[in-house]
């Protein structure tokens, strides 16, 4: 599943839905089109652990000026509590911002989502966070990958 691909300015297109494999051409290109305030999305991947248990996870810490225009989170390995395993995607201050509840333990693959609040123009830097909570806090494996789609303007 390609959840997002960037065509650079020489007409090469290419999947950019694994962040960690961009080519270093494609960063060149996607300064070249911030800086011409051409409104490209960027995605940003983080993972979040079952020993993030609690702890907010910054996905973004943002220059003022962006839009956040979604998510998507996928279950690497599913969190193994004893009791619910609930993954939160907001801001500092509103963990909830823009999805509550996303079961983490239901099995490995792609959530379905019914985000609140995006897109989202933002003028302040507030972080963007993801937060997981173990009800028992004993989960011993667990990964959720989450991908965030902005745009600065």
């Amino acid at each position: 599943m390609t959840l997002r691909t960037f065509t650079a300015p020489t007409g090469v297109t290419r999947d950019v839905t694994d962040t960690e494999n961009i080519y270093a051409e494609d960063m060149n290109d996607i300064g070249a089109i911030i800086n011409n305030l051409t409104p490209e999305y960027l995605v940003r991947k983080i993972s979040v652990l079952f020993s993030d248990d609690g702890v907010p996870v910054s996905i973004l810490t943002p220059a003022s000026g962006y839009v956040l225009w979604g998510f998507q989170v996928e279950i690497v390995t599913p969190f193994d509590g004893s009791g619910t395993d609930l993954l939160d995607l907001g801001i500092t201050g509103a963990a909830t911002r823009y999805e509550t509840g996303i079961d983490v333990s239901a099995g490995a693959g792609w959530q379905t989502l019914t985000l609140a609040n995006i897109p989202d123009r933002r003028a302040d830097t507030t972080d963007v966070e993801a937060l997981y909570t173990d009800q028992n806090s004993d989960a011993t494996a667990g990964q959720a990958d989450v991908y965030l789609f902005y745009s600065i303007h």
